[in-house]
């Protein structure tokens, strides 16, 4: 197997070489940042009988997973409005690293919040499917002395039932990641950087919510080690990982959509 946790950039040239010659593949996220040479990855992928699995480990949280049963199961009625905001300060991001340098900055290396920050891209993918529109819009953030957008809102529009309203910046001091859907007959709060998940059942205002701590069920490093257990099992039980390349190239598709959204806005004529 290749573990490919290279600038994002890189992903999809360093992918293609693992996989001719004949090594399983394990991407961190995102898979690149444009679409150049995925066509020709996914020939590989198929001709070598390759397996590949993108890096989304959010997918491996218990709450998250909650969150996935109760949108099957229906119990809380039909989804309505899906809203997740993630903030991180750049600067602060990587101790260890000057974020000038960092390829989360740098456009040409695939930075950027809206690629950096994708898991919430994934979730709403994961949880919803595929969009039917796209809008986006961007900002500079003049503290910042980086070259990419610091500061993303996107809009997926489903149908006319079901909505997904994405913030992802680069410029919240402390870490700020919440998520929240609101369905036909209750609501789900997940307040990630507490760990705490608030659920709804109904619109009483008598009900007080379910609460599901999960500060001593898991720790971020987990979910890490939980996918890469996965990852590994199924190459050894030759099954095709989830997700996969093809799940990761769609929210690659949603991000770079929602770029071209922001783009187009920008030209907009007062």
């Amino acid at each position: 197997i290749s573990i490919i946790c290279n600038p994002t950039s890189f992903h999809i040239k360093t992918a293609i070489e693992c996989a001719k010659a004949g090594s399983h593949i394990f991407i961190e996220k995102p898979v690149s940042h444009n679409l150049e040479n995925v066509a020709e990855l996914s020939r590989v992928l198929k001709s070598k009988n390759i397996f590949c699995m993108i890096g989304y480990m959010m997918r491996f949280n218990p709450a998250i997973k909650l969150i996935k049963s109760h949108i099957k199961n229906g119990e809380l009625g039909t989804p309505i409005h899906f809203s997740s905001v993630w903030g991180e300060y750049l600067p602060d991001w990587h101790p260890y690293e000057d974020y000038l340098i960092s390829y989360a900055s740098k456009k040409n290396l695939g930075g950027g919040p809206i690629l950096t920050l994708s898991h919430d891209i994934d979730l709403a993918y994961w949880f919803f499917g595929m969009p039917q529109t796209i809008s986006c819009t961007t900002l500079m953030a003049s503290n910042l002395s980086i070259d990419t957008e610091s500061v993303a809102d996107i809009i997926f529009k489903y149908n006319n039932v079901l909505t997904a309203h994405l913030h992802l910046n680069y410029i919240d001091k402390p870490t700020k990641r919440n998520i929240t859907i609101r369905f036909s007959n209750g609501r789900i709060d997940y307040d990630i950087v507490k760990n705490m998940l608030f659920l709804y059942r109904g619109y009483s205002t008598e009900r007080d919510p379910e609460i599901f701590d999960y500060n001593d069920k898991f720790s971020r490093n987990d979910l890490f080690e939980l996918e890469l257990k996965y990852f590994l099992k199924s190459i050894n039980n030759n099954s095709k990982p989830i997700p996969s390349f093809e799940d990761g190239l769609n929210v690659l598709k949603l991000a770079i959509a929602a770029s071209e959204s922001a783009a187009q806005d920008s030209k907009i004529k007062k």
